[in-house]
């Protein structure tokens, strides 16, 4: 079994032991062996509706169930869902954070070399900005569950999120907002 790879070897092993036995009496034996696990638990990425369509993705930033119909991700070939693990904005979010934390460490190094910063302090900073990095605020689609997610009314959520943005568009123009009812 030298040439098999690791993951079809138990497969292997088990037809050469049922070899003289009929397809048909070990076929269900060899699809559970041959099935998706899941990567040892029952959670996965993606939620489809009983057509089979995608309709939530757990996103790889935000930690959080988003619909697709209302949260922007990009087209991926090779993945369960067809679709990128993070959001857009996540994404985005994501690279932000990466490019903030790499600039803040490297100005800790400068302050240490000017004499701004003593260095028995640079342990401390650095675990600041490492707390920066990781926080993420929730995103107002996110959902904990997939059933909290189903229960949500994402458009109620939209309305009120376009009303917010309409308020802060007409305040930024120095005009009076008018009334908006949430």
């Amino acid at each position: 079994m030298s040439n098999i790879k690791k993951p079809f070897q138990n497969l292997v092993s088990f037809l050469e032991a049922n070899q003289n036995k009929k397809v048909s009496s070990i076929l269900d034996a060899v699809i559970e062996m041959a099935s998706s696990k899941g990567a040892g638990s029952s959670a996965t990425t993606c939620h489809r509706n009983e057509a089979g369509e995608v309709q939530f993705i757990r996103c790889g930033y935000f930690q959080q169930w988003l619909p697709i119909a209302f949260v922007e991700f990009s087209k991926k070939e090779g993945t369960a869902s067809g679709y990128a693990p993070m959001c857009k904005e996540g994404q985005s979010l994501w690279s932000k954070k990466q490019r903030d934390a790499k600039k803040a460490k490297e100005q800790v190094l400068e302050d240490v070399a000017n004499g701004e910063v003593r260095p028995e302090d640079i342990p401390a900073l650095l675990e600041s900005i490492e707390t920066a990095r990781l926080q993420r605020d929730p995103n107002p689609f996110g959902s904990e569950t997939v059933e909290e997610a189903l229960e949500k009314d994402f458009e109620a959520i939209q309305a009120e999120l376009e009303a917010a943005e309409s308020v802060e568009s007409v305040e930024s123009e120095g005009e009076e907002p008018a009334e908006v009812e949430l």
